[in-house]
């Protein structure tokens, strides 16, 4: 039920199969494509922590639901050889995750639930009860340091504190970044999966064809850097 809510909330024609997996107490949810169709997981840790609220158990659909809706998967791919680049490939990254995280609040019935469900992530299944709101949005001024600041702009995801932030009711300031950790960060490439794939493709069929254009290299120092043409001493 919850499924379909949250498909029509964001305006779903094809509503995408869903699954809960073991989670081995990790936090954690994804959406995936195989053959065409898109699947969503949840990790039955997240859904057992909130057992005791179910609507939140709505923020997590409507997040990955919000990452088919926006098409992520496929511009992930598109994407690969820009994203390895310092502090906008992290950055993409981390708007994609504020995006969602709004999907995820549209399908919740208040914005409490949305902030629970965030609060599984940062104290765990059974303290996120007793967490002190107030308290701990308190804490995001800590994060305008350098070394935070530093952190973020080479993380894939911001800061949790700033992503329940921006689903809850809080009406504050998000502190502003270090200036002096983007001349550090400028230096820090994204380095993902799928770029490592998009690396080694490259040197298996681009590089080998390059080196044996450049002029003056002989064949025998370019002959084993080819899979296909081994070379014999």
């Amino acid at each position: 039920m919850k499924l379909l809510s949250a498909a029509k909330t964001l305006n779903f024609d094809t509503v995408p199969a869903t699954y809960r997996v073991n989670g081995n107490g990790v936090f954690n949810a994804f959406a995936t494509k195989y053959l065409r169709r898109h699947y969503i997981i949840l990790n039955s840790s997240i859904v057992d922590a909130l057992q005791d609220n179910p609507d939140a158990i709505s923020f997590y659909i409507g997040h990955e639901l919000g990452h088919i809706k926006c098409k992520h998967l496929l511009w992930q791919m598109i994407l690969t050889p820009g994203l390895m680049l310092p502090l906008l490939g992290v950055a993409y990254s981390r708007a994609r995750e504020y995006t969602c995280d709004l999907h995820g609040a549209a399908c919740c019935n208040n914005s409490a639930s949305a902030v629970q469900a965030l609060a599984v992530l940062s104290v765990g299944s059974r303290r996120w009860k007793d967490i002190n709101l107030g308290s701990y949005v308190a804490q995001a001024h800590d994060t305008g340091g350098f070394w935070m600041s530093f952190h973020e702009l080479v993380a894939s995801y911001p800061w949790l504190i700033k992503r329940l932030m921006q689903v809850s009711d809080f009406s504050g300031k998000r502190p502003a970044r270090n200036p002096l950790a983007y001349l550090l960060a400028a230096f820090v490439p994204r380095i993902s999966f799928t770029t490592l794939i998009f690396v080694y493709l490259l040197s298996i069929f681009y590089v080998p064809q390059l080196l044996k254009d450049i002029p003056g290299l002989t064949p025998s120092a370019t002959a084993g850097l080819h899979p296909s043409k081994p070379h014999f001493d």
